[in-house]
């Protein structure tokens, strides 16, 4: 339907990428996860049984206990102590709850639901966190970068990324190689989920800053608020994207049509950036060591994002 899928290999969501930076999206064999999705898609019997963390493909329809539709999940405090559940059981409440909040067209109350469910079947906000590794480590990249540019502009940040081969080029050849440079090769499911974030946040900087007219200079007026705010927006963006990856069938299999299921991922989209409101408590991005403390400050930023997420508003 055009829409975000479990995963389709590589993909990079910057329209204004020249041909050569794409990564291929056609043709490809599906990975191994995909393609033993589709084959017990309507197995005869549920053969094995799934390992911890892994997301159950049975579609059936049931809730886990606490997950009743009229009301919220018992255990809307992520951080607090809970009663394991069985891996498989967590992640078919997941799906199940996001096909719910698809049925009713992106009710927000809803979706809180199906949120607080998927980070309970991740292990809650801190174990979601911890295997968010390449989304971290490109979202420490892209505030390291940005940060750069703001204190000693363009150029000079390029350089420092062995990018000094792309100055003074045409805008979308430079955004691509910052890209490739910052983003994960998408190899794994978890790494395209972390390249199209960063990439999101490189076409909203594009937009904002460059604009039509391809002068990339304009991106020496950065400033520490623009940075902050690239960052909370890779983190956001990758929540969402991750949170669709893995349950996203639903809206496939829901929707009765492409608008309809474009239409509710946009509803998607906005639930979790009104959910997860990120801030840098009071670290200015610009006088951060970002060689030296950027990961531990973004690794707290994806915790406190998830909890957050977990929790819903």
């Amino acid at each position: 339907m055009g829409t975000s899928k479990s995963y389709g290999g590589p993909r990079d969501k910057i329209p204004l990428l020249p041909d050569w930076a794409l990564p291929p999206q056609e043709g490809e064999e599906p990975p191994p996860e995909e393609e033993e999705e589709d084959q017990q898609e309507n197995p005869p019997e549920p053969v094995g049984q799934s390992q911890p963390g892994d997301i159950e493909n049975d579609d059936e329809e049931t809730d886990d206990v606490g997950d009743d539709e009229s009301g919220d999940p018992d255990d809307t405090d992520v951080g607090r102590e809970q009663v394991p559940v069985e891996p498989a059981k967590s992640w078919r409440s997941a799906r199940t709850l996001l096909g719910k909040a698809i049925s009713k067209n992106g009710d927000r109350n809803a979706f809180k639901r199906a949120a607080q469910s998927y980070v309970r079947a991740r292990g809650g906000s801190r174990s979601a966190a911890q295997t968010a590794t390449s989304g971290r480590a490109a979202t420490a990249r892209l505030g390291g970068f940005l940060a750069d540019v703001a204190r000693r502009g363009l150029d000079a940040a390029l350089e420092s990324l062995n990018l000094s081969s792309v100055i003074g080029k045409d805008a979308r050849t430079v955004f691509a190689a910052i890209s490739n440079a910052l983003s994960p090769d998408g190899a794994s499911p978890e790494q395209a989920v972390a390249r199209e974030a960063v990439n999101d946040v490189l076409s909203d900087i594009y937009e904002r800053f460059v604009g039509e007219d391809g002068d990339v200079s304009k991106l020496n007026a950065l400033t520490g608020e623009d940075v902050a705010k690239a960052v909370t927006d890779s983190v956001v963006s990758y929540i969402y994207r991750r949170w669709l990856q893995e349950l996203g069938k639903q809206i496939e299999k829901k929707a009765i049509s492409s608008a309809q299921a474009v239409s509710l991922e946009r509803e998607a989209k906005l639930f979790v950036k009104d959910a997860v409101k990120l801030d840098f408590k009071a670290r200015d991005p610009l006088s951060m060591d970002w060689q030296t403390d950027g990961n531990a400050v973004v690794e707290n930023i994806f915790n406190e994002a998830y909890s957050l997420f977990g929790v819903g508003r």
